[in-house]
């Protein structure tokens, strides 16, 4: 057992609040659904900053088993923490962990939301 994350773009359309959306199978062929576009195993200050950042945004439960929504201005302070080494995207994972900063701004770009999610 132990910490995993993950980032999940979710079509736009399926967002319920900063916590949820629907994640239940579409018959629309323009539903773009739920895809997992990065992965982390064990990194740990992340996961805090993303737990600061639940309940700064309101969130009332563990922070286990829950998703928070990333908005432009969060991917800007994740990034901003990478540059100055206050945050390590890349322990946890076999490839370049700051990729997922462009990639969920091209995302949220195209129509999807971006959610955390992580379990312990």
């Amino acid at each position: 057992m132990g910490l995993d994350g993950t980032i999940e773009q979710v079509d736009i359309r399926r967002v319920i609040d900063n916590f949820h959306f629907d994640d239940k199978p579409s018959t629309d062929e323009t539903d773009k659904g739920v895809k997992e576009i990065m992965y982390w195993r064990k990194n740990y200050k992340l996961q805090d900053f993303m737990r600061n950042l639940y309940y700064e945004k309101g969130g009332e439960e563990e922070f286990n088993h829950v998703y928070i929504r990333l908005d432009e201005d969060d991917l800007d302070t994740i990034d901003h923490y990478a540059i100055n080494g206050k945050l390590n995207l890349d322990e946890g994972r076999m490839d370049e962990g700051r990729d997922f900063i462009t990639n969920a701004r091209i995302a949220i770009n195209s129509g999807y939301a971006i959610y955390y999610y992580s379990s312990w």
